[in-house]
């Protein structure tokens, strides 16, 4: 079969249709498969342990959500009032008093603070609230969390303190020894 020029210049404007509208779908595919990916990220989970002779346990679980991630936070063994809680940087809770957690997770470089202060450490949450009982249970909804990527709380360690925090002094708001420490892992 031969072509003639005007069935080859038809057949040339098909072919670059087709190749273009292929191109769009790749690009709607691999958009599609980005969004999903980043919502359905893997939940995150410390389980707090004593330290500095205390009788903390308890959890941290860090869940995306469409709009940041929500941390839920249940702890018993704290005495009542309020306690500050962090991220620190090192995922190691193996030293009796949790030193060897390191210092808060600060990847910005910023001054300590709380959750509504303007400038603060990624992981400061601020206080949570024991009852008399020695019970807590704590909500947060954060934006500026990562949960995967190089400023990833994954790895890095939840310390709640034996104070409250003052939500101002560098580095850990004089929140007092650290009571509770868990690394930060994914839900299994």
């Amino acid at each position: 079969m031969v072509y003639t020029s005007r069935h080859a210049g038809v057949s040339l404007n098909i072919m670059k249709r087709n190749l273009l509208s292929l191109i769009v779908l790749l690009f709607a595919v691999c958009l599609l498969f980005t969004n999903a990916t980043a919502q359905d990220a893997t939940p995150l989970v410390a389980k707090l342990s004593p330290s500095s002779g205390s009788q903390v346990t308890g959890t941290v679980t860090f869940t995306p959500t469409a709009d940041g991630t929500q941390i839920v936070a249940d702890i018993t063994g704290l005495k009542p009032g309020k306690h500050g809680l962090h991220i620190h940087e090192k995922g190691d809770c193996s030293a009796p008093d949790a030193s060897s957690a390191g210092a808060h997770f600060n990847p910005t470089h910023s001054h300590h603070g709380g959750p509504d202060t303007a400038e603060r450490h990624v992981g400061d949450f601020g206080n949570v609230e024991a009852d008399a009982s020695g019970k807590v249970h704590f909500e947060l909804k954060e934006k500026n969390l990562k949960l995967s990527g190089p400023d990833s709380i994954m790895g890095k360690s939840v310390v709640v303190h034996e104070k409250e925090d003052d939500l101002k002094t560098d580095p850990s708001g004089n929140s007092g020894a650290r009571v509770g420490c868990g690394v930060i892992a994914a839900v299994k």
